[in-house]
This record gives structure tokens, C-alpha cells and sequence, in this order.
């Protein structure tokens, strides 16, 4: 559940990482041998090491990834395999989650959609009032995002993404997530100043289940098997529609679109969020099953 994270460690641990036999810091110089910028950098298993001549030290990248050697995060990853993890980083860097500072968060899960992912993402129209929109990175392809003042939330096709990579992804794979930024967490779970790792650990995850569901809920989400015979079908599948409706039209045209499809015992975006909510308590179990796609850390 938990992925990308950010984190800045004591200045310490400047010595610790860099007599480390795994880490190779390197720092951009010009044509003289002279230092361009402030930092110098290393890379392991796709997490990224920097070390600022302020003596600022953070450590940013997918857990998940690193969980396989780097590579990817298409398969699951349950709190057992973050603590696989974190017991990885203390053997071999001596980092533990009492010392780690948390800037960034992200949690996501992956699962198998009741239709394609495409059909799905066509149908998240906006986040709240906020239009999910479409981006396109090299690294992550194409996706929808909504970015808010201290979180975002992103929808995507991990089975697209992967397969463009050369992987073989042999069914519809969806990933919902919620990127936090530090002011985020600090008001949903409940803590002021610093957040350090740890207290993510103590907070056993329930909140993150919860706000995954939460935030899908939020989605105004066109369903298109609600709404077939509807005489709504063609405004409501517009995103543009809902942009300009004034608030209080805006309200009571979402509150119909969601009677709407509560009306439908077998509804889509219902189905989703059990879905996710599935997924989520697989993955926070106390013991869960190894994916078959796991790579092993060596």
C-alpha cells in the first residue's frame, strides 16, 4: 500500500552512507573539475540518496519498487513486505523508521477492474469540483491526476504502463492513489511538526484504507451502466458540463447523478470501491500471500 515516499535522515548519516560499499555519490562537475550545484547523489534499487552541502540528507522513491530490486510496482505489496523493507534499509544502510523525516507519502493500490481500465478512466470525470486531468510522462505514460493544495490523486493503467516496458501483464490492471505532502498528514492523522516513519507504522494503516475509499467516493465518476435508458446520459458524461455549472446547480446535479446510480443494486462505481476496499484488506492483513509476480530481494 504505502510506494513513493520522501524522506531527510540526521546530518549523520552523511558519514554512514557515504563509506557504504552499495552507494556511489557522484555530484555534477563543470569542464575545470569544479562542483555544479549543491548536492551530490547515489541510486540503489530505485530509491535516490542525496546529500546537500548544507548537510541536508534525503532519501526519495518507491518502497514498492525497491521491494523488486528497482524494477517496478505492479504487483502487491502488503505492510509484511514494507517491514521486509524497512528491516532491509536497517541491515544495510543502518536507517530506521524513528529517523526518518517524512516530506512525502503516497499510497496505491493495484487491481483487476470490472471492465478495461480505459472505459473506467474515461468515465472519472473530476475530484470534488477539480477536473481529473490528463498527463503524460516517459516514465509512468499516460494517467489522470487532480492536484489539490497539499495531496493529489492520480488514476492510471498499470497494466498499459508496464506492458509498454516489456512486461507481461497477463489481465486489466488498475492503480488508484493519494500522493500526501507533510501539511496533509499532519492534519489526518492527527499529528503536529514533525511526522517521522515511524508514526505511519503506529497508525496501522486503517486511516490510509479509509481515505482510499474516502477519496474514490469523492470522484465524480460517470456511470455509464447506471445510466444507460437516462435522459441525463450525454450532459453527465461531459466533463466540460460540470465545470461550468454554477455551484448550487452543480451540487444538485451531482447529488441526482449519484441517486442515480445508488438506484442501481449492481452500480460500477460501487463495485470499484469494494474493489479497493478488497484490495485493502488483503494487503493490511496480518499475514497475506506472496504475489506471484514478486521478485526476490537479494
Amino acid at each position: 500500500m504505502v510506494d513513493y515516499t520522501k524522506f531527510e535522515l540526521p546530518s549523520y548519516f552523511e558519514k554512514i552512507l557515504k563509506e557504504n560499499s552499495l552507494l556511489e555519490f557522484q555530484a555534477k562537475v563543470d569542464l575545470n573539475g569544479g562542483l555544479i550545484g549543491d548536492r551530490s547523489i547515489a541510486y540503489y534499487r530505485g530509491l535516490t540518496f542525496t546529500i546537500y552541502e548544507s548537510k541536508r540528507i534525503t532519501v526519495a522513491g518507491s518502497l514498492h519498487k525497491y521491494w523488486n530490486k528497482g524494477k517496478h510496482n505492479f504487483n502487491d505489496f502488503s505492510t509484511e513486505n514494507l517491514l521486509e523493507v524497512l528491516n532491509d534499509l536497517k541491515n544495510k544502510f543502518k536507517i530506521t523508521p524513528d529517523v526518518c523525516d517524512i516530506k512525502q507519502l503516497e499510497i496505491g493500490i493495484n487491481f483487476r477492474p470490472p471492465y478495461t481500465t480505459k472505459e473506467i478512466l474515461a468515465s472519472c470525470l473530476l475530484h470534488k469540483t477539480s477536473q481529473l486531468k490528463w498527463i503524460f510522462t516517459p516514465d509512468e505514460g499516460n494517467y489522470k491526476q487532480v492536484m489539490h493544495r497539499n495531496y493529489y490523486i492520480k488514476v492510471y493503467d498499470k497494466q498499459k504502463h508496464y506492458t509498454q516496458q516489456g512486461y507481461k501483464i497477463p489481465s486489466e490492471l488498475m492503480r488508484f492513489e493519494i500522493k500526501y505532502r507533510r501539511n496533509k498528514l499532519n492534519n489526518q492523522l492527527g499529528i503536529t511538526g514533525k511526522i517521522i516513519l515511524q508514526d505511519i507504522l503506529d497508525y496501522n494503516f486503517k486511516y490510509f484504507t479509509d481515505a482510499l475509499i474516502k477519496e474514490w467516493r469523492n470522484i465524480l465518476f460517470y456511470d455509464w451502466t447506471s445510466l444507460e435508458n437516462s435522459s441525463y446520459k450525454d450532459r453527465y458524461s461531459n466533463d466540460e458540463y460540470w465545470l461550468n455549472l454554477k455551484q448550487e446547480n452543480f451540487k444538485y446535479h451531482r447529488n441526482k447523478l449519484n441517486k442515480i446510480i445508488s438506484a442501481n443494486p449492481n452500480n460500477l462505481k460501487k463495485d470499484i470501491e469494494a474493489r479497493i476496499e478488497a484490495k485493502c484488506k488483503l494487503l493490511t492483513a496480518p499475514t497475506t500471500r506472496i504475489s506471484t509476480l514478486y521478485i526476490e530481494t537479494v
